[in-house]
């Protein structure tokens, strides 16, 4: 079995919910601003479908405010479904 690799380009959804609800395109990896482990990435995702673990009042503000809904996400809170 292939490893998953977590390239930008690749389709994931939220690995959080009961249904896996919420999916969208990783953009780009990098590393949390103000983290204290250096080894530890985050994707920035852009989300189609509402992921679980966002409450309702950050999703409706995004996408009142930018029109789309962007967030850092760690490789716990994603899964990825098809590579690029």
């Amino acid at each position: 079995m292939a490893k998953k690799i977590y390239v930008p380009g690749a389709l994931v959804c939220s690995r959080n919910t009961k249904y896996e609800k919420g999916m969208g395109i990783i953009l780009s990896v990098g590393q949390w601003p103000h983290s204290y482990d250096l080894d530890e990435k985050c994707y920035m995702v852009h989300w189609f479908e509402k992921p679980g673990h966002v409450d309702r009042w950050m999703w409706n503000n995004s996408l009142r405010v930018k029109g789309k809904f962007v967030c850092r996400q760690t490789i716990n809170q994603i899964k990825i479904l098809k590579p690029k």
